[in-house]
Parts: structure tokens; sequence; C-alpha cells
């Protein structure tokens, strides 16, 4: 009897133990497609699931879409070996899925495949694996380690984002390309090592990476995409490949800790805002390759003390420097045509600044505020000077515009307190309106051609001003724009040097009828000037000579009005 009930026990136990594959297959939804399966989805109780590797003697080899999408009561998984792709939102928004043990055999990880999946916590991908797919695995918020197979050979955009407690990342030399936005939002991501193959680094790749302290970029890569590393606040090193040839707008943006830049020849396009915001810079340098230096590239950059620019740029765009505030002086290279509007405005601390004679044109309130800028030289190929362009230049003493400028702005020189003495070229026909207002310290304004046409006010509040203007032009009268106006003898010009009849002179040259006096020196330290004769420059010359000339080894002379 007893021997009866042990062979029933038996018998049930092998009942259940058969029956196990069969009540495991069942929870999960599946077709069939080509002697293969792929699973559809599943209703089973969740904890951990184990994939079978066969149904109905069947080869499992894909996990498809959404198949296990919004499952809450998962917590592990385990993808057989059978499986070879794990489709799009595969595993998307399991929120309590926090181990995933990927077969071996599996070559793709479909869009979105894991996205939301935030308790998983570290990801190992077997080599086997070639693409990630877009959003694979975003917004994963507790993802700390995650290892990418040497296969791969792409990063999708987003797949990665927003995984805030992601650390170090090692991108496989096979791979080409990390998309847009692959990294983005990892804040906690400090280190990232890119393999040798990249050519191309996305949009936002690695946006608002906060703890991201220095990129090296290799020499396989060839551009960098929009805001690839904007506001990744800690960066501090950026090393940039020899090859790379494209720089995104606002590519490195807000990086607020950069201290220094270097970019190299092989690069011929920045974007818009590329530097803009990076407080901490002081010192950059661009590349010959560079043409074009563009708009707001280095706005607000208010330690930025040095910077190169490459002997290519033809134009530096709107609000380039705006606000660098430590900016003491740039070299603007002689293959610059145009200043754009507010290029240097609020450049509190430069002094000085040459405009090549390339320039064409000086955007409006080009240099707005430049308080310290006491020099600037004009080039002789500057047709305009824009509304407000040197406006509250305070430590402006002393201009002169030269004779191709056509038209000066509105406000040009407003608030210029300074500005004592201003010469104007012979082709200016137009001054816009308050051109040289409030420039109290304007005592004489010189100009070489015949009277422009004024705008409203062009002296306001500069009282003291009086106009001159050169014999033989037209249109003057005894004021302009409500200034005295007087006619200006040229001043005398001494040339040809040298000794004639054992005596030494030289000619003299000025406005005809006009009285020159001449004086002479032994030292220039200390100089005590003496007359050695009135003369009239009948016809506009005169050559004179000095009958004491051998009276000393050393003689020096000079011009005066009588």
């Amino acid at each position: 009897m007893k021997t009866r009930r042990n062979l029933i026990k038996i018998y049930l136990l092998w009942a259940v133990l058969l029956s196990v594959p069969a009540m495991v297959q069942a929870q999960f939804s599946y077709a069939t497609n080509n002697g293969a399966i792929t699973i559809t989805g599943y209703a089973g109780s969740g904890g951990q699931v184990i994939i079978p590797s066969t149904i109905n003697g069947l080869s499992v080899t894909i996990i498809g879409t959404s198949a296990f999408s919004g499952i809450g009561s998962l917590t592990n998984v385990m993808v057989p070996d059978s499986i070879t792709s794990i489709g799009s939102f595969a595993f998307s928004t399991c929120t309590n899925l926090s181990g995933i043990t990927i077969g071996a055999s599996v070559t793709g990880i479909g869009d979105s495949a894991f996205m939301n999946c935030a308790s998983l916590t570290s990801v190992a991908m077997p080599n086997r694996v070639t693409s990630i797919g877009n959003s694979a695995f975003s917004a994963c918020t507790h993802l700390t380690s995650i290892t990418i197979g040497t296969n791969v050979t792409g990063v999708g955009s987003s797949a990665f984002a927003n995984c805030s407690s992601l650390i170090n990342v090692i991108i496989p030399n096979r791979a080409t390309n990390i998309g847009s936005s692959a990294f983005s939002a990892c804040v906690n991501l400090s280190g990232i090592t890119i393999g040798t193959d990249v050519m191309s680094i996305g949009s936002f790749a690695f946006a608002n990476c906060a703890s991201l302290t220095n990129v090296t970029l290799p020499n396989s890569v060839a551009s960098v995409g929009v805001q690839a590393f904007s506001s990744c606040s800690r960066l501090t090193d950026v090393t940039l490949g020899t090859n790379v040839t494209s720089l995104g707008s606002a590519v490195f943006s807000s990086c607020s800790r950069l201290a220094s830049l270097t970019i190299p020849n092989s690069v011929t396009n920045i974007g818009d805002l590329a530097f803009q915001n990076c407080a901490a810079l002081t010192n950059a340098t661009i590349g010959n390759g560079v043409t074009s230096i563009g708009n707001y590239m280095f706005f607000a950059d208010t330690s930025l003390a040095n910077i190169s620019v490459g002997n290519n740029v033809t134009s530096i765009g709107n609000d380039a420097f705006s606000s660098c505030s430590s900016l003491a002086g740039i070299t603007i290279p002689n293959t610059v045509t145009n200043i754009g509007n507010y290029a240097f405005a609020s450049c509190t601390s430069l002094t000085g600044v040459i405009i090549p004679n390339s320039v064409i044109s000086i955007g409006i309130y080009a240099f707005y505020n430049c308080a310290g800028l006491g020099n600037v030289a004009i080039g002789n190929s500057v047709t305009s000077i824009g509304d407000g362009a040197f406006d509250s230049c305070v430590g402006l003493n002393v201009i002169t515009i030269p004779n191709s400028v056509k038209r000066i702005g509105g406000s040009a020189f407003s608030f210029c307190s300074n500005l004592a003495s201003i010469t104007i070229g012979a082709s200016v026909t137009n001054i816009g309106d308050y051109a040289f207002s409030s420039c109290t310290s304007l005592t004489g304004a010189y100009f070489r051609g015949n009277a422009p046409v004024p705008g409203l006010s062009i002296f306001y509040n500069a009282s003291n001003t009086i106009v001159y203007y050169l014999p033989g032009t037209t249109g003057w009268g005894t004021t302009f724009d409500g200034q005295p106006a007087e006619q200006l003898i040229s001043p005398a010009q001494m040339s040809n040097a040298g000794v004639r009849s054992n005596l030494f002179g030289f000619t003299i040259t000025g406005t005809s009828n006009s009285m020159v006096v001449v004086e002479t020196c032994r030292y220039l330290t200390n100089a005590v000037w003496s007359p050695l004769g009135t003369n009239t420059l009948t016809n506009g010359s005169l050559y004179f000579s000095d009958p004491h000339w051998t009276n000393d080894p050393v003689h020096f002379y000079r011009l005066r009005s009588p």
C-alpha cells in the first residue's frame, strides 16, 4: 500500500514538472515568423522573468515592439542568447526594473527600448551589439554604469539623455557618430572617453553635463554640433582634434569654468554664440582656417584678456566680443572687411584699436561704452561709421575720420566727454542726429571737404566747439549746426631738406599768402626754441635757408603760426 502511495506522489511530481514550461510559456504572447519566435507581450506576475530561448521547439529570436512596456511589476529580466534583437519600447517605463542581463547574440537595441526604466542601475552590452537606438536608455535616472560593446558603430540621439546618475562612459573605437542629445543632462557624468573613429558629435550631445571637467576630441572628429557641450559648468579643459572643421552654434556656451581655448587651423566654421558666457575664459586663439567670427561668439566672457585672431578672418559679427570687460587689446587682421553691430560694446578695458585698411564698414554701436578706449586709428577704406559706433568712449581724446568715409551715423561719438579734436574727411556728406552730442571737451571739429548735410543737433551740449573748414570748400557759412564756423589756414609743412649754395634749407608749403614762423633749437630735451624769421608763403610755397646752420653740430627746426 505504501509503495503505491509513493508511486502516486512521484507521478504527480513529474506531472507538475512537465507542466512548468507550458506555464512559463503561457505568460508570453508571441508570433511565429519564418520559423522563429518574436515575443509580443507578457501577462505574468512580474518579479524576476526569464525569457525562454525556445517555444514549441522554435527559437525565440526577437523581443518585439513594446512587448514589456509599462509593466511596473517587472524587477529583473534575463534575455537568452537566442535573442538577436530588442525592439523599440520593448521595456520602456518598466519603472521597477533594476537589472537586465542581455544575451550574447543581441546585435541591436531599438529606439526607446529601456526609456524611463528609472530603477535600472547597470547595463552591460554584449560585443555583438552594433547599434543603440534613439532614446534607448533615456531617463534611466539611477543608471550608474554602462558598458558599451566594442562593435557599436553609433550612439543614437538621446540614447542616454537624462541619465542623471551616470558617472563614466567609454565610447568604443568603432563608433563613428554620437547622436544629438546622446548624453545631455547627464549631470553626474564626470568622465568621457571618445573612441578614435568618431567623426561627428551631434547637437546637444553632452549639453548640461554639469560634472564634466575635461574633454579630448580625437583627430577623427570632423564636426561638433550645436550646443554639443553647452552649460558644462565644470568644464575647464578642452582639446580639439587636428581635423575638426566645424564647431556648431553655442558649442561651448555657458561653460563657466573654461579657462583657455585653442581653435586649430583645421576649423573653417564656428557658429554664433559658440563661447558666450564663458566667464572664466582668459585666453583664446582662433586658427587661420576660420573666416568669420560669428554673432555673440565671445559675448560676456568677462575674464577674456587676450585673444589671437587668425589672419584669414573676414568679418567680426554682431556682439562678437560685447561685454568682454577685461579685453585690453586686440589685433584685427587686415583681411577683415566688416565689424558688426555692438562687436566690442562695453569692452571697458580696451585701450586702443587699429581698424585696418581692409575694413569697409563699422557697425552700429560697435565700440559703444568702451570707456578706456584712448586711441583709435580708422583705416582708409571705411565708408560708413554706424550709429553710436563710439558712443560713450569717454577716454577718446583725438580722432581722425579718413577721406573714404561718406557717412557718420547718429550718436556716433556722443558722450565722448574727453574728445577735444576731431578731423573729418573730405568725402563725408551726411552726419547723423546727435553725432557729437555731449562731447563737452570738443573745441575743434576740422572738416577737410565741403559742408555735409547735418542731422538733428549734431553738436547738442557741445557748446565749446568751433567748426573749421579749408579754403576752396563750399557750403560753409559763419555757423554750422549752430556752432561758429571759421576758415582754416592749411598747416605749413617742410620738405626737400638739404644743402643748397652752401646753406642748409627746406621747402615750406601751405596756404597761399599765409605767414609761417621758422624756429630752431640745439637739443630736444628741455628744448629752447628760437625764431629764425617770419615768412609769407607767396603762391603757397617758399624755400627757406638757415644762414647760421654751421654754428652748431646739430639743429632741429619747427614751424608755427605767427
